[in-house]
């Protein structure tokens, strides 16, 4: 009777520890988005991005699917805002030609710079940056695409 109690004892014991984290709710630290800068090559090129929720518990989330995301204009010429889009996947896609990259030097020793569209995911308040390059015109080179050796 008495290793009866013991147990019931321990069980309960094991129940309510088990049962004190329960309601508890945890803070969203902080959003993470990968890659962050991914260079979208040729009209149709396309880059998936994952945006990773960050708790005050050391969990994180996929919250790709929950996340906004806003692409601006690039500082290049060449890169008109409507050439890419981003659906609510997180699927970027370069819908028209345009192109952020520059170079200088001479082959092979190129030198590359982009001028990428920003964007801004943001996730229950917060918010992260990325970036989008794109090179979806002929003539338009980056180090995926470099120049034809001369």
């Amino acid at each position: 009777m008495k290793i009866r109690k013991i147990i019931s004892l321990i069980a309960c014991g094991v129940v309510a520890v088990a049962l004190s984290g329960c309601g508890d709710s945890f803070e969203l630290q902080s959003i993470s988005l990968e890659p962050t800068h991914p260079n979208l090559v040729g009209i149709g090129g396309t880059g998936q991005f994952v945006v990773t929720a960050h708790y005050s518990n050391n969990k994180t989330a996929d919250v790709t699917r929950k996340a906004t995301y806003v692409i601006s204009a690039s500082e290049s010429i060449f890169a008109p805002l409507p050439a890419v889009t981003i659906n609510a996947n997180g699927l970027a896609e370069a819908i028209d030609g345009a192109c952020t990259w520059t170079h200088t030097g001479v082959a092979p020793n190129y030198e590359y710079a982009t001028n990428p569209y920003p964007l801004d995911v943001t996730f229950e308040g917060k918010t992260v940056r990325g970036f989008i390059s794109v090179a979806s015109v002929g003539g338009c080179y980056s180090p995926q695409t470099p120049p034809p050796a001369s």
